[in-house]
C-alpha cells in the first residue's frame, strides 16, 4: 500500500477568545493611544460601521471582551455611562496584562501535522 502525505492544519485554542486576544495585543502594540470601547471597536471591527445592527453587535462583543479582561485583572479603564449603556475609556494593560499580551503574541496558534497515511482512494 502506498503512503500519501496530506498536511493537516489544526487551530490551537488559547485561554481567551479571539476578541479578547486582539484587545490585549492591540493595547500592547499601541501604548498611549486612545483605547476606549468605541475606539477599540473602530480599530478591531471596522466593518461594524456598515449598519446599525452590525455596530450594535460589534459594540456588545468589544464591551464583553473588555469586561472579561477586567475580571481577569489584565486591563483597567474608566467606566462611563450614556443612554443606559456602560462603556470604558482610557483602557490600559495592567502589569499582569502586559505579561499575558506577550504570551499571547508568542503562543503557537496553529499546528501542521504532516503524517504519512495509507492511500485508500486510488
Amino acid at each position: 500500500m502506498e503512503m500519501v502525505r496530506k498536511p493537516t492544519e489544526i487551530e490551537v485554542a488559547g485561554e481567551f477568545g479571539e476578541t479578547e486576544e486582539a484587545i490585549l495585543i492591540y493595547l500592547y502594540d499601541h501604548p498611549g493611544y486612545d483605547s476606549g470601547t468605541m475606539h477599540l471597536m473602530r480599530a478591531l471591527k471596522p466593518q461594524s460601521e456598515k449598519s446599525p445592527e452590525q455596530r450594535k453587535q460589534a459594540y456588545q462583543e468589544i464591551q464583553h471582551a473588555i469586561e472579561t479582561l477586567i475580571v481577569a485583572k489584565l486591563i483597567k479603564g474608566k467606566r462611563r455611562s450614556t443612554q443606559g449603556d456602560v462603556y470604558y475609556d482610557d483602557v490600559t494593560l495592567t502589569m499582569k496584562g502586559e505579561a499575558e499580551s506577550i504570551k499571547q503574541k508568542r503562543r503557537v496558534k496553529k499546528i501542521i501535522l504532516d503524517i504519512p497515511r495509507p492511500d485508500r482512494g486510488s
